[in-house]
Order: structure tokens, then C-alpha cells, then sequence
């Protein structure tokens, strides 16, 4: 689906080469990944989303914490992807078809909530640095938001990508750029 495919990975970096951060590194991790996202205000620039399928497309995106966003994809996709705060609406201008999801059933939401508390409101599986990134995985503890999360930060915490896997263990990530 197209918000599947909104919300999922980076095709999975190997784990081998991968250092999981446990205790205090794990504790102090998350805590930069909280402020990094709550610190994230008005964003744009351009995305390439890679899709389950291995294909891609990308575009424009703006995003303007908290609740809304605006991801425009470029020809030949027909796609918009608009939230406003409450609601995901998906519309394909070729089928003249909209889709309405509720923000809070995808794992976008934890990006676009008000005020992120990565402790309390998701359950973090897994913590990793890798060549300098760190990267999150996380789902929602009320099992709310459809899907896992990975959210990829630059060594200077600049959010770079997230992925999400959806239930059928489907990946679509979203990598973004010209900040």
C-alpha cells in the first residue's frame, strides 16, 4: 500500500557491521533522538522513497511540526500525501481516488506528534550505530500505529531516513535530502 510504503526502511543495514548500544549509551541515545525530533519544526526539500517492490519515486516534502505534512511526488507518480494534523490522505490524481487514514494508526505519527517521548510513547527494539548514524526501530506500545518504525539520524542527529515494515513484513523507506 502507499502508506505502507511511506512508512518503512532503508533497505535493513547488516547488522554485523552494526554496534547496538546497551545500558547508558542505549539510555543517553534515545535521549538525542528525542530531542532531536522534538526540535524539528518547519523542514522541506526533496525525498526518494524506495518501495517494497524494490522500485522508487520521490519528490518534495514539507513538514511543520507538529501534525502536518505534504509529500508531492513527481511525474509519472499521480501521488499526494497530505496531513493535517489529525488525518493521513492519500490521493491519486490518475484514479481520482483519495484514501483517509488516521494519523495516529501510522507510525508517522511519532515523528508528527506534538511532543515526542520515545520512552514512554513507543517500545525501542533496537538502538545501533552505524558509520557514524544512529538508528532507532521502534513500534508503538499501545499497538496503534500499524507497522515498525526505523528512524536514521545523522552523526550530528539530522534526521535523514525512516523506514517502516508493515505487518506483512513489507519495508518502504523514505530518505530525504536538500534539507
Amino acid at each position: 500500500s502507499i502508506l505502507g510504503a511511506l512508512f518503512a526502511p532503508s533497505l535493513f543495514i547488516n547488522s554485523a557491521v552494526a554496534a547496538v548500544l546497551e545500558g547508558n549509551a542505549r539510555v543517553d541515545a534515545i535521549i538525542r533522538a528525542n530531542a532531536a525530533i522534538n526540535s524539528l519544526g518547519r523542514i522541506e526539500g526533496d525525498f526518494v522513497q524506495t518501495n517494497p517492490n524494490r522500485t522508487s519515486n520521490g519528490g518534495k516534502f514539507w513538514l511543520n511540526r507538529p501534525g502536518k505534512m505534504r509529500f508531492e511526488y513527481g511525474a509519472p507518480s499521480p501521488l499526494l500525501l497530505v496531513s493535517d494534523g489529525s488525518d493521513v490522505v492519500i490521493v491519486d490524481k490518475r484514479l481520482r481516488t483519495t484514501e483517509r487514514y488516521p494519523l495516529r494508526s501510522t507510525p508517522l505519527y511519532f515523528l508528527l506528534k506534538p511532543n515526542v517521548n520515545l520512552g514512554q510513547d513507543v517500545l525501542v527494539s533496537s538502538v545501533e550505530a552505524v558509520n557514524g548514524k544512529l538508528i532507532l526501530i521502534c513500534r508503538d506500545r499501545q499497538n496503534q500505529a500499524n507497522g515498525e518504525l526505523r528512524i536514521v539520524f545523522s552523526a550530528n542527529m539530522k534526521l535523514e531516513e525512516w523506514s517502516i515494515k508493515d505487518r506483512q513484513n513489507r519495508v518502504t523507506q523514505v530518505r530525504i535530502s536538500n534539507i
